[in-house]
């Protein structure tokens, strides 16, 4: 069973252009993990969280919501409702995110932070100018509005100065490395994934020994895509995690379900219990290196009895 396309893309739409992003959260939400730190404004060297690991834990209580309104066959009401509720009050404010839930969040992104600071003093957050990639929106096949935000996205990193990208997320980074430049003309922006810097500066992780066992899930965009194999394993081993590979690990990872979690819940649902089942066999420690993977995972992380982190985590 699937949800009804058309509402579901009607839906995202309608978020995005009210908030800025496909879930419809408030900028607000997006930067507060950042009041207590100071970064500058603008310059050439970016931090670019594109709001991805804010908006995981709402994505998460949207994805229950869908599910249910699956299983009920209510979809196409649901969700013409949502879209109504949406343009009218703040619907991520009633959908039981925990303060838990937000801190993770947070906590992980300010991992990430306090080493790039240690890598470079100067790097800069744009804070509430900060805008969402799009990623989404290119990957439900949204071609034309994809572009035309796109666009506005450069425009936007060029207001502030902008020569590199550090990207956080694998969604994020296969968009802007691999995707803007088709549709964007002169997008010349270096784009690194902060795993990489960390894989080639290990001396930044000399302080941090977790000495822990996991068993490695590699999100299909970063191995696949991106080829970014080798660095996570070189930083995990840097901190003294020992990792255990699945059957399919690397290039020939299994997918998680994420991609087609707002269109079809179950069938995502399936998905991520198939490579539960699969990781749960080397370790009931698993590791992600996305939210979007660890949103799919953790939905059946109590039924499988496991524990899910992301590396981030790992970064105290």
């Amino acid at each position: 069973m699937t949800l009804p396309l058309e509402d579901v893309l009607r839906l995202i739409i309608s978020n995005h252009k009210r908030t800025g992003n496909p879930v419809g959260i408030d900028m607000k939400r997006c930067v507060e993990w950042a009041e207590n730190i100071s970064m500058p404004r603008s310059g050439e060297k970016i931090l670019y969280t594109s709001c991805m690991y804010q908006m995981a834990p709402y994505i998460k209580r949207l994805v229950e919501q869908l599910a249910k309104t699956e299983r009920h066959g209510l979809s196409g009401v649901a969700l013409k409702l949502g879209g109504v509720l949406s343009r009218v009050i703040d619907v991520t404010s009633i959908m039981g995110v925990s303060e838990n839930e937000r801190k993770r969040s947070s906590e992980i992104l300010m991992n990430i932070v306090k080493i790039l600071l240690k890598y470079d003093a100067n790097i800069a957050y744009l804070y509430e100018e900060e805008p969402y990639s799009g990623a989404l929106l290119y990957e439900l096949g949204l071609e034309e509005y994809f572009i035309n935000h796109a666009k506005k996205v450069v425009e936007i990193f060029r207001k502030h100065g902008v020569k590199k990208i550090i990207t956080i997320d694998p969604h994020t980074h296969h968009v802007l490395k691999d995707v803007y430049p088709k549709y964007v003309d002169n997008f010349n922006f270096e784009v690194t994934h902060y795993i990489e810097i960390l894989s080639e500066r290990t001396d930044l992780l000399t302080e941090i020994r977790v000495s822990d066992e996991y068993v490695i899930h590699d999100p299909c965009l970063l191995a696949r895509y991106l080829n970014i194999i080798d660095q996570p394993r070189k930083v995990l081993e840097k901190i003294g995690i020992k990792i255990r590979e699945p059957s399919r690990s690397r290039e020939r990872t299994r997918c998680c379900g994420g991609p087609i979690e707002s269109i079809s819940p179950s069938l995502s649902g399936s998905m991520a219990k198939i490579r539960l089942e699969e990781l749960s066999r080397y370790s009931r420690k698993i590791l992600v290196m996305c939210p979007i993977c660890f949103i799919s995972l953790s939905r059946y992380a109590d039924e499988y009895n496991v524990e899910i982190k992301d590396l981030a985590e790992l970064l105290r």
